[in-house]
């Protein structure tokens, strides 16, 4: 009910760290006097990141998913969980756990040591190298990469799609080869040759 009694050595009204029988969770140090209710922090929870995968590509910005496991806690207790992406120049060595949840380009995910969780960090630059890194709050350690990488570094790609050279053209379709850095959509326009006497534009196509 979130109010601690004499009985009970914590008592969050629901929140992490609690167990449901009122006892401190795994990896957890909870604080708050009788009468009121606990506040409950991870003490050594620690990270691993699993993969990184760019799923999204727009213009001028990349989003990157960071699947986590934690270990240290219950099984199913949930633990908030940052991730965050800088520039290889603005970091030597791994940052501390504070300085990844202050970072500009952050996430914060909940996970379980059961089921792990997924971080999605959006905003970065495409065509840039970013190094990636993970910490729950107060955790002993900072994740900064799978166990057969280190450190963790993802290049995004560029947005830039070459101009399509036709290669055929039938009754049945238009073939044509594109270099482009992902999935993009391309237009094909046909034109009376009395309406169109040089190349069109990308928009009039």
């Amino acid at each position: 009910d979130g109010v601690r009694s004499t009985s009970e050595a914590c008592d969050t009204g629901g929140a992490a760290g609690c167990s449901g029988n009122c006892g401190v969770s795994t990896g957890f140090t909870c604080a708050g006097n009788v009468g009121g209710q606990s506040q409950c922090t991870p003490s050594n929870v620690d990270t691993a990141i699993n993969s990184v995968t760019a799923i999204q590509l727009q213009q001028s910005s990349i989003s990157v998913l960071v699947q986590v496991t934690v270990s240290g806690a219950d099984a199913n207790t949930q633990v908030s969980v940052f991730c965050a992406a800088f520039l290889p120049t603005a970091v030597s060595a791994t940052p501390t756990p504070s300085q990844v949840q202050t970072a500009t380009l952050k996430a914060e995910g909940v996970c379980t040591q059961a089921s792990g969780c997924n971080v999605e960090i959006s905003g970065l630059n495409a065509a840039t190298t970013y190094r990636i890194f993970c910490a729950p709050p107060g955790g002993s350690q900072t994740s900064t990469q799978p166990s057969n990488n280190n450190p963790l570094e993802l290049t995004t790609r560029a947005t830039t799609v070459s101009a399509p050279t036709i290669s055929t053209v039938s009754e049945t379709g238009v073939s044509f080869v594109a270099v482009a850095a992902a999935s993009s959509t391309v237009t094909c326009g046909a034109f009376q040759t009395s309406t169109s006497q040089s190349i069109p534009s990308a928009s009039q196509v």
